[in-house]
């Protein structure tokens, strides 16, 4: 399963991946490519994580600062199911959660080591540094778990976290687990060693997210509206934005595409896209890929959006809009026909020059293809014409 790709200012290409078995989620791997892709080094990354043994990066997020560190988001467990350990015997209270890590390589990726600790409970960390060098990481925060404090009614524990029954259908969850599931961001002034000012950027059942960051300076948060249904749209890609850098956010909630997806972006100028080619040849250093996610992020302009939706007859399409960054409205800009209801989107894209690319998987739980279950398609920036 693949975890994070970005391509370094030296043009290396470098992929983290967890090899198969997947319910193992002892082991992480780097592949690292010097001619675009045509061949791989391969090395486990193997940090110090005690107490922590198991390892969960299916979506997790790698980006390299200005100043040519790379960073790496791992979430982790002191046991495989967050509550008991190998044995198991329940883990005590301050043990029963997911902890979130960043991992740095200072070599190119070559070697990984140093770690810092994200605050919260969750996981799918995704990081972005802004242009005055700060470094915002927006989280998926939840558990499952009751701590010291939390109400005795499963509702009122939600409603602290913004859950609103209009939002869910009118339905009213006042028994059941007690997950609460919302985007939270937070700052680091130092390059990721440590972190601030965490705040709850999202409502009840929003999440995971990733962060755009536009020419004019406003920082866009992306995420996945879960609920099925509600007084305004159904399951949905949405969006909050700042004007401040990340300090605050904007009451307002944009929704950008319908249907459920992980959403990621990048921005760009003013886009006018034509489809350059497809490839369907590229498949990580592993016997089954799983998404392609790309988190490289650019800094100016609009914002582009991979996503499945429907057609009028309710048939699947993958596709890919655009987000307009004065109005904040979203345009297609292309679709096609999805192989079936469990293709999945890439979640976020890459500029190089004009040229931006974007990643479709298949599921794995499809047959193989000999030609490889990752499909990679390379647009190339018109212009206004």
């Amino acid at each position: 399963m693949m975890s994070a790709f970005t391509i370094l200012d030296d043009d290396t290409f470098l992929i983290s991946y967890m090899p198969p078995p997947l319910n193992e989620n002892k082991r992480l791997r780097i592949a690292r490519s010097t001619d675009y892709g045509k061949t791989w080094n391969l090395n486990e990354m193997e940090p110090d994580l005690a107490p922590c043994k198991y390892m969960f990066a299916w979506n997790g997020d790698m980006i390299q600062l200005s100043n040519g560190t790379i960073l790496q988001t791992i979430d982790t467990r002191v046991g495989n199911d967050e509550v008991h350990d190998d044995d198991g015997n329940e883990l005590p209270l301050q043990l029963t959660r997911t902890f979130l890590y960043v991992i740095r390589s200072h070599d190119q990726g070559r070697t990984w080591g140093e770690k810092s600790l994200l605050p919260g409970v969750g996981g799918e960390a995704h990081l972005l540094e802004l242009p005055s060098g700060k470094v915002m990481a927006c989280v998926r925060k939840q558990r499952g778990v009751r701590m010291p404090g939390d109400p005795a009614s499963v509702l009122e524990h939600k409603k602290r976290y913004g859950y609103d029954p209009a939002f869910a259908g009118g339905i009213v969850e006042d028994t059941g687990n007690v997950w609460i599931k919302n985007m939270f961001v937070s700052e680091s002034y130092d390059r990721g060693y440590t972190w601030v000012n965490e705040q709850q950027a999202s409502g009840f059942l929003q999440c995971s997210g990733d962060m755009s960051y536009l020419e004019d300076g406003t920082l866009v948060l992306q995420y996945l509206h879960r609920y099925p249904g509600g007084p305004v749209a159904d399951s949905s890609i949405r969006a909050r934005v700042s004007y401040d850098d990340g300090k605050t956010w904007e009451p307002e909630e944009y929704i950008l595409s319908d249907g459920e997806n992980y959403p990621g972006g990048i921005a760009k100028l003013d886009w006018d896209l034509r489809l350059l080619r497809i490839r369907q040849d590229l498949s990580p250093p592993s016997p089954r890929p799983g998404i392609a996610i790309v988190p490289v992020i650019g800094n100016r302009g609009n914002v582009i959006l991979s996503h499945r939706m429907n057609d009028d007859q309710g048939r699947p399409l993958l596709a890919v809009s655009s987000l307009d960054r004065d109005t904040l409205e979203t345009r297609w800009v292309w679709s096609r026909a999805a192989d079936s209801m469990e293709d999945m989107p890439g979640q976020a894209y890459i500029a190089l020059n004009d040229v931006v690319v974007t990643t479709f998987s298949r599921s794995p739980a499809e047959p193989a293809r000999p030609q490889g279950d990752t499909e990679v398609l390379a647009f190339r920036d018109e212009g206004d014409g």
